[in-house]
């Protein structure tokens, strides 16, 4: 969001990154970035929002050892059937008609992506952001009455739940109140109450909450009526009028920041690239995925580097798909985990080299994923690999 006080006191994402440990890897880096669902923009509607929710913004690619000079990538062209003759291919091409992940993991050349990154060790890298859970966490952070930040998280993450579920409600709610401009806390507070206790009466609440998380619920209930009688909320006061994120570039600048040390290959969006030319680093740049336009531009470097970056588009895509299958809620999720069971043996071989692939990563530098969503979909993303 957009307030100046809510940019000096704290930046949620940078802090994402502070806590890993990204010294893990002594080992030199080429990181090759794309970018899906950038919709540059998260907004309030009357009633909705002006993109759906459920798809996560992505940023992220592939990442190749600057020590290795044989990259071989001209080897999986040719594997590529469909494709030798073009100059850039995409994840749509490479998808095939396929509209989910099971569905992409029966897809030739998705196979044959997985099976040469895997084969030569590559790895991959990515940012993802749940926009309506970020939305949200302002909610939280404005609370006087509760200052113990090792507990932020969970109780964002069970407003999330609560809010996400009846999304009629909840949209009423953030309308009414012209949301993230709250004129009167207390009117907006007991929205946000009436919204969680509704929840708590709901079979989702009791079968996948109520055992171990009852307590959070209550605690969040009991911290939202001791914030009705605060005059203001201090994060959701001076805001752009409906606008609830506007900070995209930001994930591209912590990157830039964090791996410092690293060569970052940007695919071009000139909505972000125009707010780093001043950007005194020159550890990354941006440029055409097609190679033959970058030679009109005079951005062509080599033919792999562009190829790195279609490849990143392809993860992107790919990346997007999987997480939509890992479920925008638990019931989702039950069925994801018996559509896994039921997978026939190519499905179940390629989806595992997809989850080494990203477990190896993870290993190599805790911060090739970052994750920007609820604690519990964080616990789901990880139990399914």
């Amino acid at each position: 969001m957009c307030n100046s006080k809510k940019d000096s006191s704290r930046d949620f994402i940078s802090e994402l990154y502070k806590n890993k440990n990204s010294q893990n890897s002594q080992r030199e880096y080429a990181l090759f970035f794309d970018e899906t669902n950038n919709s540059r923009v998260f907004k309030l509607r009357e009633n909705s929002f002006n993109v759906d929710e459920k798809r996560y913004f992505i940023l992220g690619g592939i990442g190749v050892l600057t020590a290795n000079s044989k990259n071989n990538v001209e080897d999986l062209w040719k594997k590529l059937k469909g494709v030798n003759n073009q100059e850039e291919i995409k994840f749509k091409s490479i998808a095939g008609g396929a509209k989910d992940f099971p569905a992409l993991l029966k897809k030739t050349n998705f196979q044959e992506i997985l099976k040469w990154l895997f084969s030569n060790d590559y790895r991959v890298h990515f940012e993802f952001m749940d926009n309506f859970y970020y939305s949200i966490t302002d909610i939280i952070d404005s609370l006087d009455f509760f200052n113990n930040t090792d507990y932020h998280r969970l109780l964002k993450s069970v407003l999330y739940q609560a809010m996400k579920y009846d999304r009629k409600k909840t949209l009423e709610v953030l309308s009414e109140n012209k949301y993230p401009n709250v004129e009167k806390p207390e009117r907006f507070i007991c929205g946000i109450i009436n919204v969680i206790s509704s929840y708590m009466m709901t079979k989702s609440y009791k079968d996948n909450y109520e055992k171990d998380y009852a307590r959070v619920f209550q605690l969040i209930l009991t911290v939202l009526e001791f914030a009705k009688n605060q005059k203001e909320l201090i994060f959701l006061t001076n805001n752009k009028r409906e606008t609830l994120i506007d900070e995209y570039p930001e994930l591209y600048r912590q990157a830039i920041k964090t791996f410092a040390e690293y060569k970052l290959f940007f695919d071009h969006e000139p909505s972000v690239e125009n707010k780093f030319n001043s950007h005194k680093n020159s550890n990354f740049t941006f440029i055409e995925s097609n190679p033959t336009i970058a030679r009109t531009k005079n951005e062509f470097i080599d033919l792999d580097t562009h190829r790195f970056i279609q490849l990143s588009d392809v993860f992107c895509g790919a990346l997007s798909y999987f997480l939509n299958f890992v479920g925008y809620n638990a019931d989702q999720t039950e069925s994801s985990i018996l559509v896994l069971k039921q997978m026939n043996h190519e499905q179940k071989k390629f989806y595992i080299q997809w989850c080494k692939i990203i477990k190896q990563s993870l290993r190599e530098n805790p911060n090739f994923v970052i994750r920007i969503c609820d604690i519990f979909f964080e616990l789901l993303d990880k139990s399914i690999l």
